[in-house]
């Protein structure tokens, strides 16, 4: 039983050390991705920030035009 069980223990070392490599690689890309999401969400806010700000520019600039153009300049 002894040379069994080396077999078994051996095999399950074998099975775990890619598990382990793999693990360790995904967590990385997990973190990467992390990341990255916190800082494609500040540009996303930046994005829609930028464009409260240019409707509102466009709506005033509208709205300056339309009364010249009923006071005739």
């Amino acid at each position: 039983m002894d040379s069994l069980e080396l077999i078994i223990n051996l095999s399950i070392i074998i099975l775990l050390i890619p598990t382990i490599i793999y693990a360790y690689k995904l967590n990385k890309n997990l973190s990467l991705l992390r990341q990255n999401q916190k800082s494609l969400s500040q540009l996303i806010s930046s994005l829609n920030e930028q464009g409260r700000k240019l409707h509102s520019e466009t709506e005033i600039g509208y709205r300056t035009f339309v009364g010249r153009l009923e006071r005739g300049y």
